[in-house]
């Protein structure tokens, strides 16, 4: 069966998914709520500073051979940065069409819902911290 047809499969949303594409949707006019959901996106092992989940994708490579590199793909660090978002939701759209499985993904669309999904949205995130300027790594 070729990565993409298992990848695309009709999932029921959790509640808790199913929320988060309502605030998505209701935040921005690009993408829409079934858009979201038709996304089949997973809660991963982290939430929000206010408890919101952060939802992602992954694409992994064909079983059949190691994967030519990994990707992480990252939208809406800064909340005030709604292309960001729109942006990896259309990516998503195409992985969902045309992964090769050459290459193993992880897509989280929106790091920050604090900072987009408040009312007012901001850069920062509830704490007031700038994720882009917090991100650990080795060489900084």
């Amino acid at each position: 069966m070729h990565a993409s047809h298992v990848l695309t499969e009709e999932r029921t949303p959790t509640p808790r998914i199913d929320h988060e594409c309502s605030r998505i949707a209701k935040k921005l006019f690009s993408v829409g709520y079934e858009e979201c959901l038709n996304r089949n996106l997973q809660r991963s092992s982290s939430v929000s500073v206010n408890g919101a989940p952060i939802l992602f994708k992954e694409y992994p490579p064909l079983r059949s051979r190691k994967p030519m590199g990994r990707v992480l793909l990252i939208g809406g660090t800064h909340g005030d940065e709604y292309s960001s978002v729109s942006v990896v939701f259309k990516w998503l759209k195409t992985l969902d069409q045309f992964h090769s499985g050459l290459f193993h993904w992880r897509v989280y669309p929106l790091m920050n819902p604090d900072g987009l999904l408040k009312k007012k949205s901001s850069r920062t995130n509830a704490n007031g911290v700038d994720l882009n300027r917090n991100f650990p790594t080795r060489d900084w």
